[in-house]
């Protein structure tokens, strides 16, 4: 009896060393994960603007609070010689390494085709590109504008939330459709909702990801859209006039909401006004 005791303990201690071994490589390869995580998601930090451009006539903000380690929103801006300013703003589908790459290579061709006098054109080659990449189940959607000097604004764009135009003279807040499919789907001949805005002194325009509209509350019901425009229309009300106040109020209109429920997805707005003359 006393042997068969023994070769009974001794089993027991051989599995319980192997487990803790198991335990000890689940964790050394789950730390080893999340530092490739923050790797990339630095990586993907980095690729944002570290300033926003300056306009003469039109003060811009922008900002971003990541959800996951590593997000798909993307943001950018290049400047032309003229001082005309060519805007980027992208959601890649999903969350972690895979967005990651989206936003390379949306970024890398952005670069390449911002100078592209055409927006429809640097639209459609990126869509192009996107899908010759073979990239499974990884879209983007996006949208790009283009600010003149003279603070007439374009907007082209697919498949994110409609943009608001604050008009200071009337006191009204439009929505700017910005729907269709993402850039590199299947469907090719997509077309892009085109906006073309002439900024008056006063005048507001907010661009966004779904981070902000679907901030969920403890119940799971979206912030929504209705909501957004309600906290613009409330704090413009209120005197606000800095892009970043503006967006500050956004995002605590969102937190207030949300009520400590934990942030789902990434957040992204781009905020301009034009100055009063």
């Amino acid at each position: 009896g006393m042997v068969r005791h023994g070769v009974v303990q001794r089993r027991r201690l051989i599995r319980r060393e192997r487990r803790r071994a198991a335990d000890d490589r689940m964790r050394a390869e789950q730390a080893r994960r999340l530092a490739d995580l923050e790797e990339a998601r630095d990586l993907q930090l980095s690729m944002l603007p570290d300033t926003v451009p300056h306009h003469p006539r039109v003060t811009l903000a922008a900002y971003m609070k990541t959800a996951d380690v590593v997000g798909g929103d993307y943001y950018d801006f290049a400047v032309g010689d003229d001082g005309t300013i060519t805007l980027a703003l992208g959601d890649a589908t999903g969350h972690g390494a895979r967005a990651g790459l989206m936003v390379t290579a949306t970024k890398s061709l952005f670069n390449l085709l911002a100078r592209d006098d055409d927006l429809e054109r640097l639209l459609r080659r990126t869509d192009e590109s996107l899908r010759a990449m073979r990239l499974r189940r990884l879209h983007m959607a996006l949208m790009a504008a283009r600010l003149t000097p003279d603070a007439a604004l374009l907007l082209l764009g697919t498949s994110l939330p409609p943009a608001l135009h604050h008009r200071a003279a009337s006191r009204t807040i439009d929505e700017l459709p910005l729907d269709g499919l993402p850039l590199g789907s299947r469907h090719a001949g997509n077309r892009y909702a085109n906006h073309h805005l002439q900024l008056a002194p006063g005048d507001v325009v907010v661009l966004l990801t779904d981070g902000l509209p679907e901030r969920p509350a403890p119940d799971a019901q979206p912030f929504g859209y209705a909501r957004v425009r309600d906290a613009l229309a409330r704090a413009l009300i209120d005197g606000v006039t800095s892009p970043n106040a503006l967006i500050q109020r956004l995002l605590t209109a969102a937190d207030e909401w949300a009520d400590g429920q934990p942030q789902t997805d990434d957040i992204t707005l781009i905020v301009l006004r034009a100055g009063d003359d």
